[in-house]
């Protein structure tokens, strides 16, 4: 469990092990449906990828999103992940040490994108990790 205020302290959250619902609506919560948003970039691209699945499962493309996406991104993502530490080292400037990180997530969240390990999972493990 843990509290957290916004910055003019008008609002708590309280991050708890919830039964049953939280809200006077009966509901379970009363927030977004998607809280921890973490950028407009990153949600449109996730959605995009969604969208992309439910294509395939309705037939409308040849081979799911995933099944292309293993094949190639494991060794794209080593690739960036290289040229963004040896843009660190070098000292490039830091735009393009911001474009190399951008090309890093990227590729990590299109291999990332698995019904079995989402990007909330991740977040979630790194919201345990700020504690």
């Amino acid at each position: 469990m843990s509290l957290h205020y916004d910055c003019d302290k008008d609002t708590i959250l309280a991050r708890v092990i919830q039964e049953g619902p939280a809200c006077h609506t009966g509901k379970a919560t009363c927030w977004t449906a998607k809280p921890w948003r973490v950028h407009p970039a990153i949600d449109e691209l996730l959605g995009g990828l969604r969208r992309a699945e439910a294509q395939a499962e309705e037939g409308l493309v040849h081979e799911p999103p995933r099944s292309t996406i293993r094949r190639v991104c494991a060794s794209k993502l080593i690739e960036e992940v290289c040229e963004l530490e040896m843009a660190v080292r070098s000292k490039e400037e830091e735009r393009d040490r911001a474009r190399r990180a951008a090309d890093v997530l990227y590729h990590y969240l299109l291999m990332l994108f698995t019904p079995e390990c989402t990007f909330q999972d991740v977040a979630d493990v790194l919201e345990r990790r700020r504690r």
